[in-house]
């Protein structure tokens, strides 16, 4: 929701930076943004390494932290972007 406000006010070469990334939403949301356009921006993610709870689906999924949930997200949503880019081309 946050980046639904801010988006309107960057520029390229911007950084956003995120003091809770919990899940990395924030930089699912910027590469999307980012999406068929010229536009570039940068962003910052901080989160303390969370442990996850071992009766949750994350934990048995091999996410031992908050933190590696957000980069399997991140690697998921830039691997996903990269391949719907090749086969448009």
């Amino acid at each position: 929701a946050c980046f639904l406000t801010v988006h309107e006010h960057l520029s390229t070469g911007d950084i956003v930076l995120d003091f809770f990334s919990g899940s990395a939403s924030t930089a699912h949301a910027m590469f999307l943004q980012e999406l068929g356009k010229d536009d570039r921006y940068q962003f910052i993610l901080v989160q303390l390494p969370e442990p996850c709870d071992p009766k949750r689906d994350a934990y048995k999924d091999g996410y031992e932290t908050l933190c590696d949930i957000g980069e399997g997200r991140i690697r998921r949503a830039g691997d996903k972007i990269k391949t719907e880019l090749e086969e448009s081309n």
